[in-house]
């Protein structure tokens, strides 16, 4: 989309007109959503929880999509629990994409979440705070339930560990609670059974082995079954911990989730929604932990049926996904996929179904786009083959990533073929998703095209490594923190006691966060196989005659802003 567009946030129709030596050759539309933002921007505060009279460090964060700063203006407001505006700061010029704020608080604020609102051209955040009065914890209570429960399970293993903040352990007694949280208990607005544990001694950790049956006594008589745990909900657990010098009680919670299955299984999100007669079909099969955590060496069975025929694959589990490649009949008009495998922990059978639509196509034209693997990393290769079930000597493709074109080019065979092979080097650019369109233009003008999607492992240009010179140090001491980065890298620093992480979410930013906010800049995936004319190649202005029609000479292609709805 041309950047000198005055266009406002909303949807537009997108209208091409393509006019041939004979006069119109086709016209179309489509929608087009309209995003303004193309800056990210996070905000950072030195705590996440401020006592009355303390003083708020800010801190801001602008980058472009490419992870280069932005160093424009923005304007900063902060706003108390009433929405009351308290400060506010215009033009505040991001200094190598940063720039810092402070604002002390009186001896009597309002109590409650605050918010840090930061805005600019094509760029908006806003992150919240706490003002409260508290006292800073001197210990650290945790709970460790199993990652999962599922309702055959005959027993319960649970570990409570307080620790001081400076890593040693609490000596004093402990009080656990468990209880159900259900859609009964919700439904009827009913306090749910509780069963107490008192006067236990703890050293730092203690671990208990909890009889199912004990759980089980938590059901309300509205279960006609109680032989056996739940296969829904959670089992929520709580542990105060009393220190035996100070008397000092402080608290914390542990939950799991009940399932009927220990294992689930789905078609990954690279299995295409679309298949297509006569060449194969890629199917992925996750396989997982009910807490997503990857299966390995399982035997799943996939049946793949059409209306000429159903046959039975075994394929293995390897890092979590069955890969089963399956050569679709030349007249298959549909195709259904039945994945079944074997809970190891409760002898049950699971399944998942996917049931892929027909490609389509004037002519009955096709090609696939295919590749081993659906992530990688930065620095790699990715290999693609390309197969057809028609002769073709010139292939396109393109390379899109946080919303961007990053590569684009054609690969002229030296014959006519039906198959080939694209190699793409990935980049920094690519991460963390990326797209590539593959498309062939037949001697009718048609675009026959396919696309896939692939994890690219985010990897930052420029590695920061922190560190201090010793691990532990006495109050009053010097500590020296190494940082080490890219020549002329601006750095910024923040420190917290560990206590105050206790209380509240520090706001510090993570890689996570960075991942999230680049995929944000991603846009739709088109659907090549059921609109060759639509989706990518029209929204970069790319048009060509599909549906049969021929490569027009000349094309116009236009906006119009719809009409809002409220």
């Amino acid at each position: 989309m041309p950047n000198q567009l005055p266009l406002e946030d909303g949807p537009y129709s997108l209208h091409a007109i393509g006019i041939g030596a004979h006069g119109l050759t086709f016209m179309d539309a489509t929608t087009l959503i309209v995003d303004q933002k193309c800056v990210s921007v996070f905000i950072q505060t030195d705590k996440g929880m401020y006592k009355p009279g303390q003083t708020v460090l800010m801190r801001f964060i602008a980058y472009k999509p490419t992870l280069l700063p932005y160093s424009g203006t923005v304007e900063v407001s902060i706003t108390d629990p009433n929405d009351n505006l308290i400060a506010k700061w215009k033009d505040v010029r991001l200094d190598s994409g940063v720039a810092f704020r402070d604002l002390p608080l009186s001896i009597e604020p309002p109590l409650g979440m605050w918010a840090i609102s930061v805005s600019g051209k094509c760029l908006e955040g806003k992150q919240t705070f706490r003002v409260d009065k508290y006292v800073l914890p001197k210990f650290e209570v945790t709970v460790k339930p199993p990652s999962l429960l599922v309702s055959s399970d005959t027993s319960v293993e649970v570990t409570v560990t307080a620790k001081y903040t400076y890593g040693q352990p609490v000596k004093g007694t402990l009080e656990l609670t468990f209880y159900l949280i259900t859609r009964y208990y919700s439904y009827y607005g009913k306090p749910p059974k509780i069963l107490r544990m008192s006067n236990i001694k703890i050293d730092g950790t203690k671990a208990f082995m909890l009889d199912s049956s004990k759980i089980r006594s938590l059901r309300e008589e509205y279960y006609m079954v109680k032989t056996n745990l739940p296969s829904s909900g959670q089992l929520a657990i709580n542990a105060s911990v009393t220190e035996e010098l100070t008397g000092t009680t402080l608290s914390g919670q542990g939950l799991t989730s009940f399932y009927s299955h220990s294992i689930k299984m789905e078609f990954h999100e690279s299995t295409s929604k679309t298949f297509k007669p006569g060449l194969s079909f890629v199917a992925r099969v996750l396989v997982t932990t009910q807490d997503n955590k990857p299966v390995e060496g399982n035997n799943v069975t996939v049946t793949a049926s059409t209306h000429i025929e159903s046959t039975p694959f075994v394929v293995q589990v390897v890092g979590g996904i069955a890969v089963l490649i399956y050569d679709v009949p030349t007249g298959a008009t549909w195709l259904s996929l039945n994945a079944k495998c074997e809970d190891p922990r409760t002898g049950n059978i699971v399944t998942a179904n996917s049931h892929p639509s027909i490609s389509k196509s004037p002519s009955n034209s096709f090609i696939q786009l295919s590749t081993s693997t659906s992530s990688t990393q930065i620095g790699t290769s990715l290999n693609y083959g390309v197969k057809s079930n028609f002769e073709f000597s010139k292939l396109y493709y393109q390379v899109m990533a946080r919303g961007s074109l990053i590569v684009h080019g054609f690969r002229q065979l030296n014959s006519s073929a039906t198959n080939t092979s694209l190699e793409v080097c990935v980049t920094h650019a690519m991460a963390p998703s990326a797209q590539i369109v593959a498309y062939v233009i037949t001697t009718d003008g048609e675009v026959v095209a396919d696309s896939l999607s692939v994890s690219v492992a985010i990897g930052f240009e420029n590695s920061v490594n922190v560190s201090f010179d010793v691990t532990e140090k006495k109050p009053g001491d010097d500590v020296t923190v190494t940082v080490k980065a890219a020549p002329d890298s601006f750095v910024a620093v923040a420190a917290v006691h560990y206590s105050v992480a206790l209380l509240a979410d520090t706001k510090d930013i993570t890689q996570a966060h960075v991942v999230n906010e680049l995929q944000s800049y991603d846009s739709s995936t088109p659907d090549w196989n059921n609109s060759p004319m639509r989706g990518f190649l029209q929204k970069k202005n790319i048009l060509y005659g599909g549906r049969g029609h021929r490569v027009v000479k000349m094309h116009i292609a236009y906006l119009i802003k719809q009409a809002s709805r409220y």
